[in-house]
């Protein structure tokens, strides 16, 4: 078992079964608190386990580990087992808890956020186990040991073993790239309501036809030669969003002046043969929604709001307390 799983320790939980309800104790929580043992230090243990085994109580066992998450699904029937691996998913391990029922464990590789690995938890357990169980911390049943709920009890007093059914170990890749989606899912969702928090505080009283300008003067500036004037619309958006403009803002501010800024650099003849049946209400929208204040937007924000003074200084709405050094540095930063 512990092989299959790799975890780095395993935390052990008793409990009992009482008509009075469940009771329940961490396996020497006084010592150790909630960090767990090794699977080596657990072995040193295993006469204890076997002692409360004997006296009726239920172990199980939670993997613990920094690098990865080891997601239960908890509650499966043999159709749904199947069905898992048909569908792509590779458990580390398959434990038969009671008769005719199972435990799945997938190894994932932690993404750094502990909702996307939650969320994961929640939709297999809903689509193939348990639809009551969403995280991803859990504990499950530790084999060989007896599953001793009432309701299982044999006509001869004795109650079923668990059994280790599968343990091939290694990771789940279906279940890894699932996992990575969420994660950027809630990246961005973080991004987005920071954004929102920083647009509540800001003073959005600027003109945004003249922050345009502003930052497409700033941008020309700095790039010389030929520009992708598409692209250069994206980044004055990105830099409208980062000083707080709204999307109607920036949506409006792109319709307006795209249009006048390509004029800026082209003849008329060659602006007239180029964009003649160019909507650009449709353009400003799609820039707007798909790219500025959306997912691909979203990294470039979080990559640009350090710029924030520099950017607020360029529309004359300098809102930070810097000093004149301070705005200088962030611009250095820019061009590097």
């Amino acid at each position: 078992y512990s092989d299959a799983i790799g975890a780095d320790r395993y935390r052990v939980l008793i409990t009992t079964f009482a008509p009075e309800g469940t009771r329940a104790f961490v396996l020497d929580r006084q010592s150790d608190e909630l960090k767990g043992k090794t699977a080596e230090e657990l072995k040193k243990r295993l006469w204890l386990l076997e002692k409360y085994a004997q006296s009726q109580k239920n172990i199980n066992i939670t993997p613990l580990s920094k690098d990865k998450h080891h997601i239960l699904i908890d509650d499966l029937t043999a159709e749904k087992l199947a069905q898992l691996k048909t569908d792509g998913y590779r458990p580390a391990c398959v434990i038969e808890s009671s008769p005719g029922n199972f435990q799945a464990i997938l190894n994932v590789p932690s993404e750094g956020s502990p909702e996307a690995a939650n969320q994961l938890a929640k939709v297999l357990n809903e689509k193939y186990g348990d639809p009551k169980l969403s995280g991803a911390v859990h504990a499950h049943r530790l084999p060989p040991f007896a599953n001793f709920k009432p309701k299982h009890q044999k006509g001869d007093g004795s109650f079923p073993e668990t059994r280790l059914i599968e343990a091939d170990g290694g990771l789940c890749h279906k279940a890894t790239e699932q996992l990575k989606e969420l994660a950027k899912r809630f990246k961005w969702e973080k991004q987005r309501l920071r954004a929102q928090a920083n647009f509540d505080k800001m003073d959005t009283s600027g003109d945004p036809h003249a922050a345009y300008w502003a930052h497409y003067e700033d941008i020309a500036g700095r790039f010389k030669g030929a520009l992708d004037y598409s692209q250069v619309d994206g980044m004055i958006g990105i830099r409208m969003r980062v000083t707080g403009y709204s999307p109607d803002q920036v949506r409006d501010a792109i319709e307006q002046n795209a249009p006048a800024m390509r004029q800026k650099n082209m003849t008329e003849s060659e602006f007239r043969e180029k964009y003649q049946y160019r909507n650009w209400k449709l353009f400003a929208q799609e820039t707007t929604e798909k790219f500025v204040f959306g997912p691909r937007g979203a990294v470039q924000f979080g990559k640009a709001e350090a710029y924030r003074p520099y950017f607020m200084k360029l529309e004359g709405r300098d809102s930070t307390q810097q000093g004149r050094d301070d705005t200088k540095k962030k611009r250095e930063g820019l061009e590097r």
